[in-house]
């Protein structure tokens, strides 16, 4: 969800602007906490790698990290990869309800704002039929009789 608006502007603007840096700063931090503090990285397992939150800790300056120069790379690996795969599936998302996100966005160029109906409408609108399938003709389709 975070990632949404910079998958968008790709999709559609193909570039990227400085408009999504607060949602790309929440996803990082949110994926830095997946690795460092829940223990959500297959790499590193199950470890927290941050140090205990002290009280007004911005006012101190940042401590030394107890874990390995290689750790910390492959820390950043880790975040990397996941936000890479929630751009790709956020891409993946938006490139299938690429109907519904213009849909949204001419509501959103028209009033401004998007109600939970408005949205739950246009979320719910008939999607585009999906492309037909390549029928094979190696073998017949078989047909059943449950008489």
């Amino acid at each position: 969800m975070l990632l949404g608006g910079r998958g968008a502007e790709q999709l559609v603007f193909q570039e990227l602007s400085t408009g999504a840096h607060d949602d790309l700063q929440r996803a990082t931090d949110l994926a830095r906490q997946m690795v460092t503090r829940y223990g959500m990285s297959e790499a590193l397992g199950p470890a927290a790698f941050e140090a205990a939150a002290l009280y007004m800790p911005e006012s101190l300056p940042k401590a030394r990290p107890e874990y390995s120069e290689g750790t910390a790379e492959l820390i950043d690996a880790e975040i990397h990869k996941l936000l890479a795969a929630a751009l790709e599936r956020v891409r993946a998302t938006l490139s299938v309800r690429r109907p519904e996100l213009e849909a949204l966005a001419q509501e959103l160029l028209r009033h401004e704002t998007v109600d939970r109906a408005t949205l739950t409408a246009i979320l719910a609108a008939p999607a585009a039929p999906a492309p037909a399938a390549k029928a094979t003709t190696d073998a017949p389709a078989e047909v059943s009789s449950a008489a």
